[in-house]
């Protein structure tokens, strides 16, 4: 009986920590679509800041959870999220200095790196983790259609976030239908964003040919004439976005063939980041 009410109390405990990351995830990408107000970035260190005030046994979220966090914000918006050069310096330092303070996240973290994990190491882990989102938000600048993670909203809708993937399937569905089409500027940009670029080779000359020979210079993403759809995520797949594609395969009623390099959890974030 007394099995069943800790793992009772474990599983209510756990539903209110997503809650609340739910939540806090929600104000932070409506702080990313306003100047007003404090940035998403102080949003998380004024949070953070209030539970370590607390005992240990008293917090909902770890440091983990905070920096993960950090991790996603950044990566929707990468700069923006700081109003200045002042402020991101000095939350860098404030979330290095938490760290440190963390025993259990500060030995994770020598771990991954091998390090002694003196702070002058977590500055460069801090340090590399920017640099690789930096690295992200350039891509995503490349993008014409596909190039932002938020979605606007309306008077009924606040802003959202939604996956790459998401919006690609949507686009798919969207435009796969006979009664729908893109615009002329749509079509464009959307075959700049997911056109398959080839790599010099034979196999590469043969295949634009034959699409040359048929009128067609494109690939044609949206186009009914296809029975599966073949899908890598580079980096890692999480169990929501293999959900999401097996969805999509039930709704279009074609094959779908999904791979990747393994399955992605949200504590996996920080390793791939420091690799």
């Amino acid at each position: 009986m007394s099995c069943c009410l800790m793992q009772l109390m474990e599983s209510i405990s756990q539903n209110q920590k997503i809650e609340r990351l739910v939540g806090l995830e929600k104000i932070l990408v409506q702080g990313l679509t306003t100047n007003t107000g404090p940035s998403s970035y102080s949003i998380i260190l004024q949070t953070l800041k209030d539970d370590l005030s607390k005992p240990e046994q008293q917090r909902q979220l770890k440091l983990m959870d905070y920096v993960i966090l950090l991790v996603h914000i950044y990566s929707l918006a990468g700069n923006d999220v700081f109003y200045g050069k002042e402020e991101k310096d000095r939350t860098h330092k404030l979330i290095g200095k938490e760290i440190l303070n963390e025993s259990l996240f500060t030995n994770d973290l020598r771990q991954e790196m091998k390090t002694l994990g003196y702070s002058l190491e977590i500055e460069h882990a801090l340090d590399v983790i920017y640099q690789q989102l930096d690295l992200l938000l350039s891509y995503k600048r490349r993008y014409k259609y596909l190039n932002s993670l938020i979605v606007d909203g309306h008077d009924e809708q606040p802003n959202y976030r939604q996956s790459l993937l998401k919006q690609i399937l949507d686009l798919f569905k969207l435009y796969g239908n006979l009664g729908s089409s893109p615009s002329t500027v749509q079509q464009e940009q959307l075959m700049h964003d997911i056109e398959h670029v080839p790599f010099d080779g034979l196999t590469d000359f043969f295949r634009s040919a034959a699409r040359g020979l048929f009128g067609d210079t494109k690939p044609n993403l949206i186009s009914n004439d296809y029975s599966t759809i073949v899908i890598f995520i580079a980096g890692g797949i999480t169990s929501h976005e293999i959900q999401l594609v097996q969805q999509y395969s039930q709704q279009i009623k074609k094959q779908i063939i999904i791979g990747s390099s393994g399955i992605m959890k949200a504590k996996d974030v920080l390793s791939v980041l420091l690799n």
